[in-house]
């Protein structure tokens, strides 16, 4: 039997079933908490926890066979395998070694070679993204040799002969901690730290090897720029050969700024108090960012090609995925809670749905363990519908969202999380409640698309009173009621295409009907 719940007027359901899979049961008396899922070459690469060899490297062969790709840690040890990037048709990851030195490793399959190196590698700082960035044809890395020469700085690699230094940024033994490479009109830039002026921009010439401070915004050892997580992928976004960044003077406080390459530009959102730009997103040729009033509302803005910044509505703007031509984000608007939103760059953002009735969080911050992924042109998520807790969802930007799969039956849920699309799978982890968090995998080829069928049934009115109607394609077997505790109200076996909900107390109810053919499908109905 197929069942999928949808909240909503409007109601459709995707029969998924036999299509997703327990990978592996890596660690077989717990978890094996699988991350920085990678594809590369049709073999997926991500780091995992083995019960007697500790976390270390694996892959998905082209066969589906999982494999460690070497206990680089040897024996119990972790070597917390991170940053899988592909550079130059090549894998590479960093990892601890058994004299706990982190090197930069590079996969092939006759095995693992380690990238020469000028110092002694105590760390390794990997953006947010999860993989390091290529700029220019160079890897960019940021290392700490602890603390006998540099401290954390960044160097680049080309993929032949060891690291190099790019600029010891922060002199002397502390760290510079750079972040956020980008490249605009043949120089690099990105954010570091100093003992002397704090958290600033600086420009890297590549062609002279020169390295200095754009501006010292803020003036003296505080800093212009947050440094750490915020909530953004990355500090620096390039838009119409402009940097733009989140900065702080001494007087107007964290505003929006853009460097073009001679001249820093100022836009004074909220002069007097925090202007907090957050969300640096370019869409649909323009950059889009929130802000914050003086009364600390959210404030949507677009800035055009131009370098106007006009405001688009009052509302907010999170991390989100580009599908087709919207863009799609969680945002907890302050009445539904966290939930999924919309925004097609002409008309204010609107919530898709409120999956989680009221209050309650229907979808997961996607920035946080990646908790979503676009594949085939639709959004595959970490939805929660107050049901069955997070399971996995998909919304295809025209339907409402309907629920995939219920790993874990149940309020807990599976927590899907840290997705990756191969070929024509998506992979992720998942908690059945059973083998513990491990790789999950989702054929897409063999997923049974019954929508048509499906949304051919419709319960109306909604809300109700004494009577709901149900019109369907396919002939309605039986009609069950249960309450949001999932507790079974009444069951009208051979039901007519009415249903009586006179004797229910006022309240929301889930309407299953299930078909002649099998195929069972559940809604959501206000009884008043």
């Amino acid at each position: 039997m197929k069942r999928t719940l949808f909240t909503g007027l409007l109601l459709w359901t995707l029969g998924m079933l036999q299509a997703q899979y327990r990978v592996s049961d890596i660690h077989i008396s717990g978890s094996s908490y699988p991350l920085n899922l990678t594809p590369f070459n049709g073999q997926l690469f991500f780091t995992a926890t083995h019960p007697l060899l500790g976390m270390e490297p694996f892959m998905v062969d082209s066969m589906g066979n999982v494999q460690m790709i070497a206990d680089v840690n040897q024996g119990a040890g972790n070597s917390f395998a991170e940053g899988y990037t592909v550079f130059k048709d090549q894998m590479y990851f960093v990892a601890m070694n058994v004299n706990e030195d982190f090197r930069l490793w590079r996969y092939s399959p006759a095995g693992l070679t380690s990238v020469p190196a000028p110092i002694i590698q105590q760390d390794f700082f990997v953006p947010r993204s999860g993989h390091f960035q290529i700029i220019d044809d160079q890897m960019i890395l940021a290392i700490g040799d602890g603390p006998l020469n540099y401290g954390i700085e960044p160097y680049r690699y080309n993929g032949f002969g060891s690291l190099q230094l790019i600029a010891d940024v922060n002199y002397g033994f502390s760290s510079s901690s750079p972040q956020s490479f980008v490249e605009m009109g043949g120089k690099w830039y990105f954010v570091a730290n100093t003992h002397q002026y704090g958290t600033e921009l600086f420009e890297h010439d590549p062609t002279t090897g020169s390295t200095q401070m754009v501006q010292d915004l803020r003036i003296g050892s505080p800093s212009g720029i947050e440094q750490g997580f915020t909530g953004d992928l990355e500090k620096l976004v390039v838009f119409n050969d402009r940097v733009y960044f989140s900065g702080k003077d001494a007087i107007h406080g964290w505003n929006l700024r853009a460097y073009d390459g001679d001249t820093l530009i100022s836009y004074f959102l909220n002069p007097t108090g925090l202007g907090s730009p957050f969300n640096l997103t370019v869409f649909k040729d323009a950059l889009y960012f929130m802000s914050r009033d003086s009364v600390n509302n959210p404030i949507l803005n677009r800035v055009d090609k131009s370098g106007d910044v006009t405001e688009v509505a009052q509302q907010g703007f999170m991390p989100g995925f580009i599908m087709g031509d919207t863009y799609v984000y969680p945002m907890n608007d302050g009445i539904h809670g966290t939930e999924l939103w919309v925004f097609d760059g002409v008309n204010p953002p609107s919530m898709v749905i409120d999956l989680n009735p009221g209050t309650g969080n229907g979808v997961s911050n996607f920035t946080v363990m990646n908790h979503g992924i676009i594949a085939q042109g639709k959004l595959y998520f970490a939805g929660n519908d107050g049901i069955h807790g997070d399971e996995l969802w998909v919304y295809d930007g025209i339907n409402p969202p309907a629920m995939v799969m219920d790993i874990q039956p149940g309020p807990l849920g599976s927590l899907p999380r840290e997705f990756a699309v191969m070929g024509s799978k998506i992979f992720f982890s998942a908690d059945d409640g059973q083998f513990g968090r491990e790789l999950w995998a989702m054929d897409l080829q063999t997923v049974s698309n019954d929508a048509e069928i499906e949304s051919s049934i419709v319960m109306y009115p909604n809300p109700a009173q004494d009577w709901l109607s149900i019109e369907s394609a396919n002939p309605v077997a039986s009609v069950s009621i249960f309450d949001l505790s999932g507790k079974l109200i009444h069951q009208y076996a051979q039901a007519s295409d009415r249903v009586f909900l006179g004797n229910l107390k006022t309240g929301s109810y889930v309407i299953e009907a299930t078909l002649v053919n099998g195929h069972s499908v559940r809604r959501m109905i206000v009884k008043r």
